[in-house]
């Protein structure tokens, strides 16, 4: 029992609107399962979208660099609510694991848009990396288990693909590469 009203309306505020965020990826990944989730396709310029996407977490970064270092301009057609959701789980991820730095850069690969996000945090542990985009798999401070399949299973719908791999030694850190 907390006897500060204000400060237990916050907490549960603020749970609530984690469980929100919680059922919203499950609907999300069991429509996205079921083909039943209904992408808005349209043209973006992804350099821009990029560079929004990094303004809005810039709040979220806990004093940690999180910048663009190169980004080639580049439209792609794809679902602009669902990149952006698997941008930015992407980019908590990151943020979560780095010791100062985030980087994002933007390239073309083989006629297609190549993302690269990557932060210089101790990596993920060989244990972990086969099943870090399984469901309800929750690395050493994971939440639910649930956002890096929200990503895998968003990037592939859009005819994408995801991967991850630590940095190579000497150098530390974890890389996700996205392709559209």
């Amino acid at each position: 029992i907390m006897a500060d009203d204000k400060k237990s309306a916050e907490i549960i505020l603020i749970e609530s609107l984690r469980m929100k965020q919680l059922v919203e990826s499950i609907l999300a990944i069991s429509k996205m399962d079921n083909h039943a989730c209904q992408l808005h396709l349209t043209a973006i310029q992804l350099d821009e979208f990029l560079e929004e996407q990094v303004d809005l977490l810039q709040g979220a970064r806990n004093g940690k660099e999180l910048a663009i270092h190169q980004a080639v301009p580049t439209t792609i057609i794809a679902d602009p609510d669902l990149l952006s959701r698997i941008f930015q789980n992407v980019i908590s991820n990151c943020i979560l694991y780095a010791a100062t730095k985030v980087s994002v850069d933007l390239s073309i690969q083989d006629s297609r848009a190549l993302i690269t996000v990557s932060d210089d945090g101790p990596g993920i542990s060989p244990e972990d990396l086969p099943y870090i985009f399984d469901r309800f798999y929750k690395g050493e401070h994971g939440n639910f288990g649930i956002g890096l399949s929200v990503v895998k299973s968003g990037i592939e719908y859009m005819d994408g693909t995801i991967t991850i791999e630590n940095k190579a030694v000497p150098h530390h850190g974890a890389v996700y590469s996205l392709t559209l």
